[in-house]
């Protein structure tokens, strides 16, 4: 995060965090979003922002992106009260409804950042990042940048492996294009 702050956020840029959680995302980033959002910190959802129209230079949205699928819930799930994300459409929901509303709010030239990861869910590889693509540019955000993150920390799984394990996720930088 912090060459990307370095590249796309200016000192004086505004930054709305919505998705803050515990500020994981900010470590080490040399800086802290100016305004923080999260369920669980202050109950404003990504999807309903209280800020006005085209008051922010860069919205952040890392959402939680696996689906919930019953039985035993997630710390992430209980936190964030998502029980009812349980299918790959309702997380490009997620993204899509965020993405809209982050458009709303950023200033002209405003950039939003989203993180995202692909997944196989029921033996298909969902190409996330390629969704939200198009989720960008019926927005009016032009894609500007991209990252790809590497998730040191995570260990294969055992057993058969019939795919690719995705052990990384995608930043994408897009920026706002309307005047």
């Amino acid at each position: 995060m912090a060459e990307v702050t370095r590249m796309w956020i200016s000192p004086d840029d505004v930054v709305l965090d919505a998705t803050y959680g515990q500020g994981r995302m900010w470590r080490g980033a040399g800086r802290e979003p100016d305004i923080r959002h999260d369920l669980a910190l202050d109950d404003v959802d990504l999807r309903a922002l209280p800020e006005d129209d085209g008051s922010v230079d860069v919205v952040v949205l890392d959402p939680p992106y696996r689906p919930h699928f019953g039985g035993t819930s997630t710390r992430m799930h209980e936190r964030y009260v998502l029980h009812h994300v349980k299918s790959i459409e309702d997380v490009l929901s997620l993204y899509r409804q965020g993405i809209h509303e982050a458009a709303r709010v950023l200033r002209p030239g405003g950039r939003l950042l989203v993180k995202c990861q692909d997944m196989t869910l029921s033996n298909r590889l969902h190409l996330v990042h390629v969704d939200i693509l198009g989720m960008l540019d019926s927005d009016g955000l032009d894609l500007a940048d991209m990252f790809v993150l590497l998730n040191r920390d995570r260990i294969p799984g055992r057993g058969l492996q019939r795919r690719a394990r995705r052990a990384h996720s995608y930043l994408l930088i897009a920026s706002i294009v309307r005047a």
